[in-house]
């Protein structure tokens, strides 16, 4: 008696559309106040093969914290955050999941938090 295993990968399963995204906003070294609300707006590419968007901001030490988890998945998503930072150089990374568990990250976005910063609110 012979045992054989088989193994099927389900990412590469024929007619899956390939997913991905995009950090659209804020821009590279934008710009904020420690307190200043920060909204992030997502491009996906085909968003039905996505479970879910984490996404985190990475500090100058390097530590990553996640800051929101997105589940109604569209093709343009806006999410207002208020991470309430410290002074410093951060990135913000999106990273999207798909329902087998494979992962495509965004090309990070630099910001800045600058207690000189002049808000934009009148």
């Amino acid at each position: 008696e012979q045992i054989v295993a088989i193994t099927l990968n389900l990412s590469t399963v024929r007619n899956q559309k390939a997913f991905s995204l995009a950090i659209n906003s804020p821009a590279t070294n934008a710009v904020f106040s420690p307190n200043q609300d920060l909204t992030i707006k997502i491009k996906t590419a085909n968003p039905e093969q996505i479970g879910r968007i984490e996404i985190n901001l990475i500090d100058q030490a390097n530590n990553s914290n996640l800051i929101k988890t997105i589940y109604q998945i569209s093709q343009d998503i806006t999410v207002t955050i208020n991470p309430s930072l410290t002074p410093g150089n951060y990135q913000l990374v999106a990273t999207a999941f798909d329902w087998q568990g494979n992962s495509h990250k965004a090309a990070p976005v630099k910001i800045i938090v600058n207690n000189t910063v002049k808000s934009t609110k009148d």
